[in-house]
């Protein structure tokens, strides 16, 4: 966001020290700015045409979109995929009003019943011109919280609308869809195969009137693929389960790779051929199910030495969940053991040294 230009974080790691060197990591810096973009514009004066986004940044590394990029037929070069841009701007006063009328009527709802809303126009910009997410591709989004709610808030849920323009511009209210979200405590996700409006809009929960629970899943890095099953129908990364379904994940490691762990709510599940199966009791109303690959050699190579993956650990903690090896609980006791034997040999011996004093006096 532009609000966000010249913000500066320090990450201090703490806890850990160097195998060889012994010593704690530094400090490391971040830093976020705007990301200028030069597109291949000559303006009158012979100057080049540029603009200034705020760098956007996908949810995860599944989205199709950022495989075999095609725009209008043509491949989208890799010097100009850093160039494509999520365009966010607010709507007019009448469209906003349009579009919450139109979610009232298809989600039986009245305007009291909604406690806040956050309408947006999106697009998608590459050089200037708006263009359309290729077809047969999606994309994953992370929408805020309207203004003064957050995930935190007791008795409150939040649902995301999509609606689309008539031939005049003006909103269609016959073409207005609800977009399955998973509410996380950063924001909504949703998985959308085209913009144009959106809104998203704070309700209480007794008027959400919907038994569907909805999950999301994510891969961490790189070097895996998951696909997804309700049924026999293939089903993307975010979807909702009606009572009585239950949906399998596939996973796919690369080449000399392996599942490393899978989570669901930040908790560890097992994981059998490949595959994990949830049923809808098995889920909370919102879940996130994330999944780590990692390569044979250092998967021997952590187990050997008994170390847990660092992401895997910070998951799981932040879910509260203690994580140790079993390996370091191990040397934790026999330290603990070591220690009290030497306590004890010292105690011995201080009391043999007196007595031997005392008989010689």
């Amino acid at each position: 966001m532009f609000l966000h230009n010249g913000e500066g974080y320090n990450f201090a790691p703490t806890n850990l020290v160097g195998k060889s060197s012994h010593k704690a990591p530094l400090e490391v810096s971040y830093s976020f700015a705007y990301t200028s973009i030069v597109c291949n514009k000559i303006l009158d004066n012979g100057s080049l045409y540029m603009d200034v986004y705020g760098h956007p940044t996908l949810v995860d590394n599944t989205d199709p979109s950022m495989q075999n990029w095609q725009l209008d037929g043509k491949q989208v070069g890799e010097n100009q995929r850093s160039q494509i841009a999520l365009v966010v701007t607010n709507t007019g006063t009448k469209d906003s009003e349009d579009m919450l009328a139109s979610t009232c009527a298809q989600a039986n709802l009245s305007d009291t019943d909604i406690l806040s809303s956050a309408t947006y126009e999106i697009d998608l910009d590459l050089c200037g011109f708006l263009k359309q997410i290729p077809s047969g591709t999606y994309m994953k989004l992370s929408f805020g919280f309207p203004q003064g709610y957050s995930a935190e808030d007791e008795g409150v849920t939040f649902k995301v609308y999509h609606f689309k323009r008539d031939s005049s511009g003006k909103i269609d209210p016959t073409k207005t869809t609800e977009i399955p979200c998973v509410i996380t405590k950063y924001g909504l996700v949703v998985e959308v195969n085209e913009f144009s409006p959106f809104a998203v809009i704070a309700l209480p929960k007794e008027k959400a009137t919907t038994n569907l629970k909805s999950i999301y899943s994510r891969v961490v890095g790189i070097n895996g693929d998951i696909s997804a099953k309700v049924g026999n129908t293939s089903v993307g990364d975010v979807i909702s389960l009606n009572e009585g379904e239950s949906i399998t994940f596939t996973l796919s490691p690369k080449e000399n790779y392996k599942v490393d762990y899978v989570l669901v709510n930040q908790k560890e599940i097992q994981v059998k051929d490949n595959k994990v199966t949830l049923s809808y009791n098995d889920l909370l109303e919102n879940n996130v199910l994330e999944v780590a690959f990692v390569s044979n050699r250092v998967f021997a190579q952590e187990n050997s030495l008994g170390i847990i993956n660092l992401q895997k650990s910070f998951s799981m903690s932040v879910g509260g969940t203690s994580v140790v090896p079993p390996t370091q609980t191990n040397e934790l006791v026999w330290v603990i053991i070591a220690i009290i034997a030497v306590l004890l040999v010292t105690l011995i011996s201080v009391f043999l040294i007196k007595a031997r004093k005392n008989k010689k006096i």
